[in-house]
């Protein structure tokens, strides 16, 4: 039983931590990026 339940803290945890650390990730991708890439590539349109 207490094996069983060590286990399981164990998974939550690193899924705790692989799941904060892809949202970041994701977030960063989905906030950052497309912001920058617009900005970025309207500028060099507008000066050839």
């Amino acid at each position: 039983m207490y094996r069983t339940v060590k286990k399981l803290l164990l998974i939550g945890i690193c899924g705790a931590i692989a799941f904060a650390g892809t949202w970041r990730l994701v977030n960063e991708a989905f906030w950052d990026g497309p912001a920058d890439r617009q900005v970025s590539s309207s500028s060099l349109q507008d000066n050839p």
